[in-house]
């Protein structure tokens, strides 16, 4: 009779190890046991030699991740691989990291080092992004009634053997992180601001009002700074772009 009690005590104190209270998570590995949504692979050294990096940060960095079903991971070292558009967890096991799958994340938080705030949203199959975006994580750089989203990317430049001695790269190469800018409406629907003020007015719509304010707060729309005090500003006169007059 006792070893039966034994028996029922042993597997009943497995059982509620094995369970994962739903909300704020600490642990990445009980999250992924709970509903195992994260890929777990090696770290390796693929990148080697490499000059530059793919991840936004060159080192593992605090955030949080806010999955579809409201749970939450806060306090883990992770970062954004932005060549694969992946967002990375550090394991608790030795040499592993972990990659939530995409389509479970609503968004997540990255500190830099002087603690300031990453945001990036995740664009779902159902929401809109133009022809020339993709579905992935994007930064939001503004965000109150008509959005200012933000696309990173990085290009892998391979090494070049053939030209001439003193052009020849000899390595291969991330090249510097830049960034494609998105006006976003309250919908998610998203309208790629491009080129100079002259496109950029035209993709608008613009009636002569916008570029009248351009001129007198003299915004150069290839900095993100003017860029947020553009959308402070279609805010603010209650523009709407879709018809192109306030």
């Amino acid at each position: 009779m006792k070893l039966l009690l034994i028996i029922v005590l042993f597997f009943s104190i497995l059982d509620g190890m094995a369970q994962v209270t739903p909300g704020n998570v600490t642990d990445p590995d009980l999250l992924r046991h709970e509903n195992r949504n994260f890929l777990v692979r090696p770290f390796n050294n693929a990148y080697e030699g490499v000059r530059g990096t793919p991840l936004l940060f060159e080192k593992w960095t605090k955030g949080t991740v806010i999955l579809l079903n409201g749970d939450s991971l806060k306090g883990q070292d992770m970062n954004y691989d932005v060549f694969e558009d992946q967002l990375i967890l550090l394991s608790k096991k030795e040499n592993q990291i972990m990659i939530p799958i995409q389509g479970v994340i609503r968004s997540f938080i990255l500190y830099d080092s002087l603690d300031k705030a990453y945001v990036f949203y995740n664009t779902l199959p159902d929401e809109e992004t133009p022809e020339s975006g993709k579905k992935g994580f994007y930064e939001v750089v503004y965000d109150d009634g008509y959005k200012l989203f933000a696309k990173h990317r990085k290009n892998f430049i391979k090494a070049d053997y053939e030209g001439a001695y003193n052009t020849a790269k000899h390595y291969d190469e991330f090249k510097t992180d830049s960034k494609r800018y998105f006006l976003v409406n309250p919908d998610i629907s998203f309208l790629e601001l491009k080129g100079n003020k002259k496109s950029i007015l035209k993709s608008l719509n613009d009636d002569g009002t916008l570029a009248k304010i351009i001129n007198e707060k003299k915004l150069n729309l290839k900095r993100e700074s003017d860029l947020i005090t553009l959308i402070i500003v279609i805010n603010n006169i209650g523009w709407n772009y879709d018809r192109g007059e306030p």
